[in-house]
């Protein structure tokens, strides 16, 4: 009997245990619950042309030229008006030549007067030649005679050449267009008195047109002259001009902080004008494993190390991948390095996710 009770005693002990190592067992074996981010993704396609800027810019004339006498005078004679085409050649304004006329006709006088005296000279030198050859003269009175000649000479070379510079100034009081185009602007009225060198008319080329702007230092090293550019302006809605890169600035532009560039546009449409507000289009080409244009949301930065980096998503489970960035555009940022085509990047819930874990991805 007491045996029995013993054992009886340690039957619930026995139970206890049994059931505990039952209940353990249980917990042991049953799995646990991973947590699964729901994430929204696209796919990695590399842009097919490039990256597309645009930049604001004026339209400015090819050829634009300040007009200015070379003498000075009264204005004597006005004969275009602001607005004016002229063809090359055409005579713009004049000034009061009557200076002019009478200084070429003292010159003109004073010129003959100096040569009939240098070819008399010339006569007396060769007679006493021919004296001082039969002896008849000394060398010395031969010597003034040769002088003579040659005094006479170089004052009708002087005035020869005082003669024509008077001439020149004559022709100058005429000031005519150096090429075909557009007044452009008049400074001055007629009866007004000018210096030489002050501008009277700026005339302008509108058939030979160019879009100026500035470019940012990151991107001036991307573009060479000759690169396409498409131009548009508000007066041509939805039409796009083409144009071509004519000069790139070497120079940083204090003013403004970037570098002067120049597109050309070859085949100007009617009715555009220098002064104009334009729009520029460049096109920069992609470097070699870049092309990619990501949403912004997408892109994450290691405040540690500085890194860049993206979410890709590779079976099932996202993957941290470090890449290179760009320029910042429209529809996203550029990635210069680190994905591959068809790549699955995250582009909304980066921020819950860690190096492997699972994801599912949201229609």
């Amino acid at each position: 009997m007491e045996s029995l009770l013993r054992i009886g005693g340690q039957l619930p002990v026995a139970v206890l245990l049994l059931g505990l190592a039952a209940g353990c067992g249980k917990e042991a074996v049953e799995p646990v619950t991973e947590a699964v981010r729901p994430v929204r993704t696209i796919t990695a396609d590399a842009a097919a042309e490039g990256l597309r800027r645009s930049f604001s810019g004026t339209i400015r004339p090819g050829r634009e030229a300040a007009l200015a006498f070379q003498v000075a005078g009264k204005v004597e004679e006005i004969s275009v008006a602001v607005g004016d085409r002229v063809a090359p050649g055409r005579e713009l304004a004049r000034l009061d030549p009557s200076d002019y006329r009478l200084m070429v006709k003292s010159l003109e006088s004073n010129l003959a007067s100096a040569e009939a005296a240098a070819k008399n000279s010339q006569a007396a030198y060769q007679r006493q030649s021919r004296l001082y050859e039969n002896n008849t003269v000394s060398k010395s009175e031969l010597d003034l005679y040769e002088a003579q000649r040659d005094s006479d000479r170089a004052q009708a070379e002087s005035l020869r050449a005082q003669l024509e510079q008077a001439e020149n100034q004559l022709d100058h009081t005429r000031l005519s267009a150096p090429f075909a185009g557009f007044i452009a602007s008049r400074t001055v009225e007629e009866h007004e008195t000018v210096s030489a060198g002050q501008p009277v008319f700026t005339l302008v080329d509108p058939q030979q047109l160019k879009v100026e702007l500035g470019m940012p230092e990151r991107l001036i090293s991307r573009i060479r002259p000759g690169d396409p550019v498409e131009v548009s302006v508000d007066i041509f809605p939805g039409e796009e001009i083409a144009g071509v890169v004519s000069e790139v600035g070497v120079a940083l532009d204090g003013s403004t902080g970037s570098y002067p560039v120049k597109v050309e546009i070859a085949d100007p449409p009617e009715g555009l004008r220098p002064g104009m507000a334009a729009e520029a289009v460049f096109t920069f080409p992609f470097a070699a494993g870049g092309g990619y244009i990501v949403p912004t949301s997408a892109l994450l930065k290691d405040m540690v190390s500085g890194e860049n980096f993206l979410w890709i998503v590779e079976d099932g489970r996202a993957v941290r991948r470090p890449v290179e960035i760009g320029e910042l555009v429209s529809g996203g940022v550029e990635i210069v390095s680190g994905l591959s085509p068809g790549e699955i990047v995250v582009t909304a819930g980066v921020n819950r996710l860690e190096e492997g874990r699972k994801v599912r991805v949201l229609e």
